[in-house]
């Protein structure tokens, strides 16, 4: 009798464990647009290229950046008029909290830890990085960044440091994150605000400069630059995919996706045409497709990055600005 019954204990306990680990496992990939006009956050259900919108939820006025945590469970939505920044839980697809406080001024660009414990948000009215307890939607700290009006930020894959791109200046910040100080600052172009990305093995920062339509890598042995090259019209985001490839998204007359196989020879490059003032842009999960936002044209560019050619213009409603990819 023991012997049954711990074989039929075993059994029931597989089964009720078996509903976890499929839901678990079906979650749903989407791609977030905020749509700052209409002030809603557009919530579309991926598979691959196609996109399924799944809910409409209301934002704050001037409503343009956002950040997905990396658990998956929160999306941070900046507006800069109103000061604040939305949580929104993406599991019910429902704001969970409207955070204010006395340093958010002309809120931008933020990033959160790798743990999902903290969020990071520019005030570029202050000149400041604000630090965002996730637990309880609080600020905690802020962060004195050294120069005028920053706009974009990363951390570094250590966990260590923070880098921190300006829309009136060639400064980068760079944060001690232990310290909660600005340490040092790194020379590059004209309003560096055009994104950051890392080299696979950790060494190589890459920075956008909008004004002087440059990329920059840097040395972070050293923190110094190493190398510059030109790139299409006034690039705005770049992101990185785990082959190494840099992806390049250029706004104004740019417009286009630039597609970097090879990071120390771009004369290989590859480049894809998008929409009119491309401003947002996410890859999928295994980066295989690109998701740029045109908010003159109220469009979606979607990129086949394997093959390097449009897929299409998708119509995603007025004034798409921010867009980020929920794994």
């Amino acid at each position: 009798m023991r012997i049954v019954s711990r074989v039929t204990c075993s059994i029931l306990t597989l089964l009720v464990s078996l509903p976890l680990v499929a839901h678990a496992a079906a979650r749903d990939q989407l791609v977030l647009v905020v749509n700052r006009a209409p002030q809603v956050l557009s919530v579309f259900k991926a598979d691959g290229p196609t996109l399924t919108l799944v809910k409409k939820v209301p934002i704050p006025k001037g409503s343009r950046e956002i950040s997905v945590s990396p658990d998956g469970n929160r999306a941070y939505v900046s507006s800069l008029e109103e000061n604040s920044v939305t949580v929104v839980d993406l599991n019910t697809l429902a704001v969970v909290a409207t955070i204010t406080d006395p340093s958010l001024l002309t809120v931008d660009g933020g990033v959160v830890s790798a743990d999902s414990k903290m969020f990071y948000v520019t005030s570029a009215g202050k000149d400041l990085v604000v630090v965002i307890d996730a637990a309880t939607n609080k600020v905690i700290k802020t962060i004195p960044t050294g120069s005028a009006a920053p706009r974009r930020l990363i951390i570094s894959p250590d966990g260590k440091r923070m880098f921190v791109g300006h829309n009136k200046s060639d400064l980068i910040g760079v944060i001690d994150l232990a310290a909660g100080k600005t340490v040092k600052h790194i020379k590059v172009g004209n309003e560096c605000r055009g994104g950051f990305g890392f080299s696979p093995d950790g060494k190589t920062l890459l920075n956008n400069s909008v004004e002087d339509d440059t990329l920059y890598f840097i040395d972070l042995a050293t923190d110094t630059v190493k190398k510059i090259i030109g790139v299409p019209f006034s690039p705005q985001r770049i992101e990185m995919t785990p082959k190494g490839f840099a992806v390049v998204l250029s706004g104004g007359i740019g417009r286009a996706v630039t597609i970097m196989e090879h990071l120390e020879h771009h004369d290989a490059n590859s480049t894809v045409r998008v929409g009119n003032a491309a401003w947002g842009l996410a890859l999928n999960a295994d980066a295989t497709f690109a998701f740029a936002s045109n908010y003159k044209d109220g469009t979606l560019s979607i990129v086949d990055l394997v093959n390097k050619t449009l897929v299409q213009h998708m119509p995603v409603g007025e004034d798409p600005n921010g867009v980020a990819f929920r794994k």
